[in-house]
């Protein structure tokens, strides 16, 4: 790696932004929802509806 490239790595551009969605209830019941199906057979219309429901019904 050139001096240049270190020194971009430690710019503001690569600094990690919390998300506070992790907060949110619904967001909370979403990834209940799926990880409620998860599952080595699980298909992605296995989390769609999953999540679906989950959106419905919270």
């Amino acid at each position: 790696m050139t001096h240049a490239s270190l020194a971009r790595l430690r710019s503001a551009a690569f600094e990690l932004i919390e998300d506070p969605a992790d907060t949110d209830p619904q967001y909370l019941v979403l990834l209940a929802a799926i990880a409620e199906v998860h599952r080595p057979g699980a298909t992605p219309a296995d989390y769609a509806r999953a999540a679906l429901h989950a959106v419905r019904h919270a």
